[in-house]
């Protein structure tokens, strides 16, 4: 299917067969489509894509106030990034634009009356069109121009051929009064912080590099170097990098919140300062068990990967506050401690264990899932069922151990086992 968007751009859009009906992933097609059609001329952007980009896909920014420092350190950026594998497509939005004609006023022309406001007037209004009148129709307002007819206003010659009016009413022609140069401008011109920026933008094969690891490899290698050879440039993350970083910061304080709203909801009924901490100490081991189990599947870590994380957190913290209350009922029964551990970590085994495979179980067809659909949920997946994983058995260690080792420190201090614990 193909669209034109707009004058100047066109979209084609390829419906794949599901991945299990045909051989070639669908990376593998772009590149090779990509191959084929190879370079374009009179083409300002081509850009291929196989999956849905966020926040407009993979861009950085270049900023800085000399124009032309930017326009070399675009190219030499530019130039680098297209060496990079898994990096497709790079271009940017410094394209040379629309074609201007400038005219500029010869200094004998001041002497015959002309400025640059009278030469544009005449110019306008003969190309443009001059407003000679309205006219009241019932309630609509009707404005009625006189300009050139248009067989006489298509083409560059035309503008050539005119004659402007000189003040004691001369007309000479246009190459007499100014001279003409014909150049391209930009569209539109961006600014931030007093700074000419540019955005350079790049398609990713996200099976080969991640943004966040082609970003890091600009910062090591490239940055470095574009600085040295133009202190005023300033490089930064845009788009989807920027997006990220959002999501990382909003995720982070998301996260403390949470920790805090789970020490305060556990410290309460359990009525103890230290077993809140102890319940929540399994928290870290789950998300390494996350890391392991993206790294197991050769999956890169995603903002899904950590929505995932923070699933596997609630999980894990139930885990072990089951063993820690059926401790405590164990103490109030009379069991010494030493017997009330023991007994905790056998009864609650198989409620502990059941959950963590009932859950991977559930998640296992989604991880085995090969749809384009389920790639997007893959991640999450991945988290939350190694993360149970790895935490389980933690929990069954972790939880008795530290409660025996504060335990060990109220006797320490003098505290006892029930001021502590």
């Amino acid at each position: 299917m193909t669209a034109l968007t707009s004058p100047s751009e066109a979209e084609i859009y390829a419906e794949l067969q599901p991945e299990a009906s045909r051989q070639m992933e669908t990376m593998e097609t772009l590149k090779r489509w990509r191959r084929k059609v190879g370079v374009l001329e009179g083409v300002e952007a081509l850009n291929f894509s196989g999956a849905f980009e966020t926040g407009g896909g993979f861009i950085v920014e270049l900023g800085a106030r000399d124009e032309n420092v930017l326009k070399d350190a675009v190219n030499r950026f530019s130039t680098a990034l297209r060496g990079v594998e898994g990096l497709h497509d790079v271009r940017d939005d410094l394209q040379q634009g629309v074609p201007q004609i400038r005219l500029k006023l010869k200094p004998q022309a001041e002497h015959l009356g002309l400025n640059a406001a009278a030469l544009a007037t005449q110019i306008g209004d003969a190309f443009g069109g001059l407003e000679v009148q309205r006219i009241q129709r019932n309630d609509d307002e009707i404005k009625i121009y006189v300009k050139y007819q248009q067989q006489r206003r298509r083409y560059l010659r035309d503008i050539l051929d005119t004659h402007i009016e000189t003040e004691n009413g001369q007309l000479l022609p246009l190459s007499v009064v100014a001279t003409i140069e014909s150049g391209y401008v930009p569209t539109a011109i961006n600014r931030r912080n007093g700074q000419r920026v540019a955005q350079v933008r790049a398609s990713l094969d996200k099976t080969v590099i991640s943004p966040g690891e082609a970003f890091q490899w600009i910062q090591d290698n490239l940055s470095p170097e574009l600085k040295s050879l133009y202190p005023e440039l300033t490089i930064k993350g845009a788009g989807e990098l920027e997006e990220i970083g959002e999501i990382k910061g909003g995720m982070l304080h998301g996260l403390i919140m949470i920790v805090v709203l789970i020490y305060a909801l556990l410290a309460v009924p359990l009525k103890s300062y230290w077993q809140p901490l102890v319940i929540m100490s399994v928290i870290p081991f789950g998300f390494v068990g996350a890391v392991i189990g993206h790294w197991l599947n050769d999956v890169p870590l995603s903002i899904l990967s950590f929505f995932g994380m923070l699933a596997v957190t609630g999980v894990v913290v139930n885990d072990s506050l089951v063993m820690m209350t059926r401790f405590n009922e164990l103490r109030e029964q009379g069991h010494d401690f030493h017997a009330s551990l023991v007994m905790a970590g056998g009864s609650r085994f198989r409620a502990i264990t059941l959950t963590t495979v009932t859950t991977v179980c559930g998640l296992t067809p989604l991880l085995l899932e090969t749809s384009e659909q389920a790639q997007y949920l893959i991640p999450a997946a991945i988290s939350l069922a190694w993360g149970e994983l790895f935490a389980t058995p933690v929990t069954l260690l972790i939880i008795p151990t530290l409660t025996r080792i504060f335990s060990d420190i109220g006797k320490l201090f003098g505290s006892g086992n029930r001021s502590v614990i």
